[in-house]
């Protein structure tokens, strides 16, 4: 399988610019003017040629069409102008502003800034959102739907129904694991990588359950040596809860025959049905004392 690589390596021959000349800063404020005439801009852009070239290389490798390379390169040199620096010595939070600023183009800039090896995959997953969306600009639409088929069908031959796979939650994380590993393959993703992002989800979230899912279907093809523990999250008893009630749930619960799962279930629902009727006799208790002070205060002797 033909793997596609997150970042591409920077020849030993050429060092991206890290500053720039009077002459081509002022070719870049002439390439930014408004309705700029199409003599002058082509004579800056010929001038900023080697701020633009790398750009314009990288975003025609990620296949990006003509229109959108051309915002790609507008927003960074803007990004250039604002700074007063050039593009190569910008850090990935610089990047990352700059993308910010380039609106619906906002995924396409961190494609090219991935690409360049200026943002980590790990960078981009913590600061960024829209995995799916960035992921398909990093590797292309067909390698993403590829991976995510591959899940897809697993699932399948599992006993899966046909649509377990499309959820979004899924194919988000998938496309995160993805950038996270720099690579457009799933026997990138390793045990590390996927246990460190389940851990970051709230537990019972859909993100969770979807990592835990991807976990075991890795395993289950081979590309992981198991999958990852599944976090429980059970409901402790509360301040407000009285403490006989959760004695006696406590105790139910030690001795149900019922299935775990069950058990959980209605041991929770206990728990906050206790917890939600001593809050609500409080809330009326406070009212009709309430009531009864505005009485006593309002009352002739």
């Amino acid at each position: 399988m033909t793997r596609v690589q997150f970042a591409i390596a920077q020849p030993e021959a050429v060092s991206w610019p890290v500053d720039f000349t009077i002459s081509e800063r002022s070719a870049l404020v002439t390439a930014l003017a408004p309705r700029q005439l199409s003599a002058p801009l082509r004579a800056a852009r010929r001038q900023l040629r080697r701020f633009l070239a790398p750009l314009e290389d990288v975003a025609t490798a990620l296949g990006l069409p003509e229109s959108s390379r051309q915002r790609v390169q507008r927003f960074v040199l803007l990004g250039m102008l604002e700074r007063d620096t050039a593009w190569g010595c910008w850090d990935a939070t610089t990047w990352i502003e700059v993308a910010h600023s380039a609106g619906f183009y906002r995924a396409n800039v961190l494609a090219v800034a991935a690409r360049l090896g200026a943002i980590t995959g790990r960078d981009l997953v913590r600061l960024c959102g829209q995995p799916t969306n960035l992921a398909r600009r990093l590797f292309g639409r067909p390698a993403l739907e590829r991976e995510v088929g591959r899940v897809q069908n697993y699932l399948q031959t599992v006993g899966y129904g046909s649509k377990a796979g499309n959820y979004e939650s899924l194919v988000a994380a998938i496309a995160t694991l993805l950038i996270q590993a720099g690579n457009a393959d799933l026997t990138a993703i390793n045990l590390e990588l996927i246990e460190s992002a389940y851990a970051a989800q709230p537990s019972g979230s859909a993100a969770g359950t979807a990592y835990f899912r991807i976990a075991h279907v890795l395993h289950g093809m081979g590309i992981l040596p198991r999958g990852i523990a599944l976090r429980r999250s059970l409901y402790r008893p509360l301040a407000d809860v009285d403490p006989e009630w959760a004695g006696w749930c406590a105790r139910w619960r030690s001795t149900s025959t019922l299935s775990q799962k069950t058990i959980d279930a209605v041991y929770n629902s206990a728990l906050r049905a206790d917890a939600g009727w001593h809050a609500t006799t409080q809330m009326f208790a406070a009212r009709r004392g309430g009531r009864e002070t505005w009485r006593a205060s309002t009352s002739q002797p």
